[in-house]
This record gives C-alpha cells, structure tokens and sequence, in this order.
C-alpha cells in the first residue's frame, strides 16, 4: 500500500519477476543438476555443497528466492530426467550434517521469553491444524470416493512437519520485520510439537490401515522423524 492507500502494482510486479526468474533459474539448475548425474557422478557430496552455495550466491546478487530455486530443481531432476533417486541417495550422504546445524541454530534462536507468552496460542495453532487435518482428509475421501482400511486415522499420517515451514519462518525473519522473531517462536513452537508426536500418529496410522508389516513399522517411523 503506498500513502495514500493505494495498491503499489509495482511492487506486486517486481514479486512477480522474482517468482518467475526464480522459476527459471531452477530449471537451469535442475538441467545441470541432471548433466552431472547421467555424465559425472564423481565426489557426489563435493558437488551438492559446492552446487549449493553457488545457488545460494546468485539468488542473493540476483533477488532470487532460493527455495523456489531448489524445489524446482529437485522436480525437474525427478520429473524430466527420471533421475530423481539418484539425486536423494546424493543428498543423504550429506543431510544428517545439515539437519544438526539447521536445527541447532533454530533452537539456539528460540525465544523462550515470548514462547512462555504464547504458549495459549501455540497449543491452539496445533489442536486447530489436527482438526483441519481430519475435516480436510474427511472431505477428500468423501469427494474422491475412496475407500481404505481406516479413513479416520488418515489425518494422523499427515501430522509430521518441518523443513520447509522454518525455512520460510527464518527467511522472513531475516527482512527485520518487527513481528518476524515473535511469529518465528510461535512456528517453531507448533513445529516442534508437532515433530513430536507427527512420527507417533504416522506409525499409528500406517498400523491401522495395514500399509506395513510389523517388521516394517519401526523403519518406517523411524524415516519420517526427517525433516521434509
């Protein structure tokens, strides 16, 4: 909104243009990402480090957004080059690493102060997002006529969340908005919940609906406790 109340359309342009160079840029990526895996594939965890700060770089010199750039890269590997598997047996080599210092420096940056002051809102904000859950798995059940072992624990396989929620919560932390560090304690917050008990109500669910053998079952609790 400019002083006089009227919408900037410039600025929604220049939004536009970075959305869509974003875009763009990711395909690039995802085209080199794919050259390197079907030609190369040597020092894998060298390339994805080195690959990555050089995205990181031109999204900062170009007003670029570097999530838009690396989502888009991941699903043109999977998607145009079928070399999807191979990309995240690439990753994984390096991922444990990663997931310890994002989540440590997350932690780190948690403000205790304010989290004790919105600690009423926090437990609605997960209570709300399980209702959500069940009404909109409910729903699209009904609408697609679908029919599976245990439609009423369906929510609960979709409880688990973190990656990308804390990303965008510390990019918008990052433009020194005034209400950003107390909005990021309150997402981390609910994230961390829901972390917590997602991995519980997804090995429920998946022991409801028989999706997976009892041998089976602790794995695959286990591979959901990764952030997504």
């Amino acid at each position: 909104m400019d002083h006089g109340g009227g919408f900037q359309f410039g600025f929604l342009g220049k939004i536009s243009e970075e959305i869509f160079l974003s875009f763009g840029a990711g395909i690039v990526a995802g085209i080199l990402v794919s050259l390197y895996l079907k030609y190369i594939q040597t020092d894998p965890v060298l390339f994805i480090l080195a690959f990555s700060y050089l995205i990181s770089e031109a999204a900062k010199n170009f007003h670029l957004d570097t999530l838009i750039i690396c989502i888009t890269a991941g699903f043109w590997v999977t998607n145009a080059s079928n070399r999807g598997k191979a990309l995240i047996e690439m990753i994984e080599k390096i991922a444990l690493l990663i997931y310890v210092v994002f989540f440590c420096l997350t932690g780190a940056s948690l403000n205790l102060a304010a989290l004790s002051s919105a600690l009423f809102i926090t437990i609605f904000l997960v209570a709300a997002r399980m209702v959500f859950l069940y009404l909109s798995t409910s729903i699209g059940l009904r609408v697609s006529g679908e029919s599976i072992r245990s439609p009423n624990t369906l929510w609960m396989a979709f409880l688990p969340q973190a990656g990308v929620s804390l990303g965008l919560i510390t990019i918008l932390q990052l433009e020194n908005i005034q209400w950003g560090e107390n909005l990021k304690t309150i997402v981390v917050a609910v994230i961390a919940v829901n972390q917590i008990i997602g991995p519980i109500t997804l090995k429920y669910a998946l022991q409801q609906s028989e999706d997976i053998k009892p041998e089976e079952q602790q794995s695959s609790a286990n591979s959901q406790t990764i952030p997504t």
